[in-house]
């Protein structure tokens, strides 16, 4: 027999968005239930992992993090050889086991589109880089109230532009990219510090680390009521599978689940049901439930990404030896250094990151990021000290087109057994010269500021498809059900009463920026619908 449970809303997903629909549904009254497939990885659920001393010290090991929380979601295994396998060795090609596809062609994958699975998704390592997209070039215009939502948003995640403020180095690479640009770039959005999900500590020698918002940080006012005891509005459900969504008449009447621990099925019956499990697994789950409006995996698309890591120049470094230095200087142990030991690089040990941002523009349709991060490449090999290296992240538009699109299989399934996902994904045409475009404008920045670190990784090249982590479209917002989109402006499902979508599969137009923030403003533009329904 089943288990049967049920709440006012059920919300599938507990990243980022689904903490963000969580927070404002029950801020207004509402019981909600959180589902994740995954595990709960920190004490309190969702916290961000990169909050710990010993990655706030030493950032190298947290791609390691990073790279354990991402699966891969589609494997080509059609024509795999080891043409040097003992001939007395078992071979054969078109593997299905772990998101294995003998179905898909490795032309058209997006080989680095993965998944975390994990209570908090992606945003328990996340970058926390929350830019609000560009009024014109990048919002889809038929919502007016962006500025009213990306406020509420930014509340949500502690958005912040002055954390790194204090950077020697972000101060000097300002200095030399204002003269490289020689005031080319628009005055309404030239080099600023990227908004992030952070605020520094206070809490005194504390004070050089950085307190990086997760989905817990998002979560937490509701977990527990003003007597300190946990919220019977809100449950999170880690191990809890969603397989299909059973539905009549247009309304969802219940989540047919898998739980792992224990290993029994649940039922969750809810008034309303929001699936926010990213851009893949979430069309993954209708397709599955028989939900399948003609656009639903369509018009995928995410950022064509550049990439490079640059070592800083003399110039540069002798400009920060000039510098005064007066933050900080009460905890030289903490920074390695006591007494009168000589330093050998001329850049304080605790000079917080340089975190730059240079906003899309009319002529210039691609983002910018000269920052310092951990992700799943261009790990800094363990002998140089990282102060001396910067990371280029060049993200450009990609237009949703239909021909872009991921399908569902009948007969093959992944490690949830699941439809398994195959892509059909080729960068469109018309974006190819502001590619090309955008990597000659990363190169000539990363010049202008030093030399590229002389590594595979570190080279100046485009990222392979899916490596953004920015998919969007495939479950796109649209102004009617004409087939070219899967949900209204307020995210609710085309012929739906009761079934609402969350992430970046919902934004519409092409755009160039990190998109967590944006899919959070239309969360909170969706549970306002909801409460208002």
């Amino acid at each position: 027999m089943s288990c049967k449970i049920s709440a006012e809303v059920v919300i599938i997903g507990s990243g980022p968005v689904g903490a963000t629909f969580a927070r404002h549904l029950v801020e207004n009254g509402k019981s909600v239930i959180l589902v994740d497939a995954g595990p709960q990885r920190s004490p309190q659920p969702g916290e961000h992992l990169k909050n710990a001393y010993l990655y706030q010290k030493d950032r190298t090991n947290f791609s390691q993090i990073v790279n354990s929380e991402l699966y891969k979601l589609s494997i080509p295994t059609s024509n795999v050889k080891l043409p040097n396998l003992d001939p007395s060795a078992y071979w054969a090609a078109g593997a299905v086991r772990n998101n294995m596809n003998p179905k898909q062609d490795p032309n058209t994958n997006m080989p680095y589109a993965q998944a975390a699975f994990a209570v908090g998704g992606m945003g328990i390592h996340w970058t926390c880089a929350t830019p609000r997209l560009h009024p014109e070039l990048e919002r889809w215009h038929y919502i007016t109230e962006w500025d009213e939502l990306y406020a509420q948003a930014e509340k949500y995640f502690n958005t912040h532009t002055n954390v790194f403020e204090r950077s020697l180095r972000g101060a000097a690479i300002k200095r030399r990219l204002e003269a490289h640009y020689n005031n080319q770039l628009d005055p309404n959005y030239p080099i600023q510090n990227l908004p992030v999900a952070a605020q520094r500590r206070e809490d005194g020698e504390g004070e050089a680390f950085i307190h990086w918002t997760g989905p817990y940080d998002i979560l937490k006012p509701v977990l527990t009521t003003e007597e300190n005891l946990p919220n019977p509005n809100i449950r999170v459900l880690p191990n809890h599978i969603v397989q299909k969504l059973h539905h009549k008449g247009g309304k969802v009447e219940y989540a047919e689940v898998q739980s792992t621990e224990p290993w029994e099925k649940v039922e969750i019956y809810a008034d309303i049901f929001i699936v926010a499990a990213a851009a893949i697994k979430t069309p993954q789950l209708l397709w599955n439930s028989q939900i399948r409006p003609k656009a639903l995996g369509c018009y995928l698309s995410e950022h064509i990404m550049t990439f490079g890591q640059i070592v800083l120049s003399k110039e540069i470094v002798a400009e920060i030896k000039a510098e005064e230095k007066p933050y900080f200087k009460e905890s030289p142990k903490m920074f390695h250094v006591a007494g009168n030991q000589k330093d050998p690089i001329d850049i304080p040990l605790y000079d917080p990151d340089p975190t730059l941002w240079i906003p899309v523009q009319k002529d210039r349709p691609w983002h910018c990021q000269i920052h310092k991060d951990n992700f799943s490449y261009g790990i800094v090999p363990d002998n140089i000290d990282d102060r001396l290296v910067v990371d280029l992240r060049w993200f450009g538009f990609v237009d949703q087109m239909p021909t872009n699109y991921v399908t569902f299989e009948e007969e093959i399934f992944d490690i949830h057994g699941m439809p398994q996902p195959t892509f059909h994904f080729q960068y469109p045409e018309q974006d190819a010269e502001n590619a090309h475009r955008m990597m000659q404008d990363m190169t000539e920045v990363g010049l202008s500021i030093g030399g590229f670190l002389p590594t595979p990784e570190a080279r100046p090249q485009f990222m392979a498809p899916g490596s953004s982590l920015h998919s969007m479209g495939t479950y796109r917002m649209g102004e009617s059900d004409d087939g070219t989109s899967v949900v209204d402006a307020h995210s609710k499902v085309w012929g739906f009463d009761n079934l609402y979508l969350g992430g970046p599969g919902v934004i519409p137009k092409p755009n160039g920026a990190n998109p967590t923030l944006t899919a959070a403003a239309l969360a909170i533009r969706a549970a306002n619908h909801i409460l208002r329904n």
